[in-house]
């Protein structure tokens, strides 16, 4: 819409049953996922158990999902804790990304403000900016939410104008760790980005979690502030800092999704 924001507190999605099943036409595309599309929440439940406020998107900024559902005539024999390679301790669930960066230099990344990849450790990530390498020219900021959506089974409604709808049976927290990737090549650095969610909704089948980060643009001027933040943290702490090396780099993300099917 120009210059105008966009609000939204639901996603739709198609998505595949089986491994096998076939591709349908969808706008033109002859390889269009066969199920969909579900609409689903993406902010906090209200009390009622509808969607919550719409959360609005600026221009130019990068909105994408963080989505997966569980399926499978076999799934309740198959993922049990303590069995077939699930830890007994299960807790979470982990999904890992890794992105690659083109063009930006790899020292202005700052975690939460004024961390850094050396001294984030595993405290979750709310915030994560990046600054392109070459002069004055700004970068990106992703933003990630602390909150996301589960449900499935009955809150599945039945389809009202093609759309299912599928509201959420609670909002939990997730937890973001941010790391480097250290297998990466030496001409090519990345990093993990790593999504942990309650496990406790994922041992049985049919059942769905959403989650919302934002990427936006970020202006030349708050490098400056996001290194003062971290030269002062720094001065307090005698953890060691990220040695200054530049990369090619361009972030590239998607829309992002997991199935866990048996």
């Amino acid at each position: 819409n120009g210059d105008k924001k966009i609000g939204y507190n639901s996603n739709s999605f198609y998505v595949a049953g089986t491994d096998n099943e076939a591709r349908v036409t969808r706008d033109g595309s002859t390889i269009g996922a066969p199920l969909g599309p579900y609409e689903l929440c993406i902010t906090a439940k209200t009390e009622a158990g509808a969607c919550g406020a719409k959360i609005d998107f600026a221009p130019a900024n990068l909105k994408f999902s963080v989505y997966g559902y569980t399926a499978g005539p076999d799934f309740a024999t198959t993922v049990v804790k303590g069995q077939n390679g699930f830890p007994a301790a299960t807790t979470h669930m982990m999904l890992r990304t890794v992105v690659n960066t083109y063009g930006i230099d790899f020292a202005s990344i700052k975690l939460n403000g004024d961390k850094t990849l050396a001294t984030i450790g595993s405290t979750s990530v709310t915030k994560l900016t990046m600054f392109q390498a070459d002069g004055d020219q700004g970068g990106v900021t992703m933003d990630f939410p602390t909150k996301y959506n589960v449900g499935g089974g009955t809150k599945c409604g039945e389809a009202t104008d093609d759309i299912k709808v599928c509201l959420p049976t609670a909002t939990k927290t997730v937890k973001v760790i941010v790391s480097v990737y250290s297998k990466a090549a030496a001409d090519k650095p990345a990093i993990f980005i790593d999504y942990m969610f309650d496990s406790a909704d994922f041992m049985v089948k049919d059942k769905f979690f959403v989650y919302d980060p934002t990427i936006a643009a970020t202006n030349p001027t708050s490098r400056a502030v996001a290194d003062a933040a971290a030269a002062a943290a720094a001065a307090l702490s005698t953890a060691p800092t990220v040695s200054a090396s530049k990369m090619p780099l361009i972030l590239v993300l998607m829309l992002c999704s997991v199935v866990i099917s048996t």
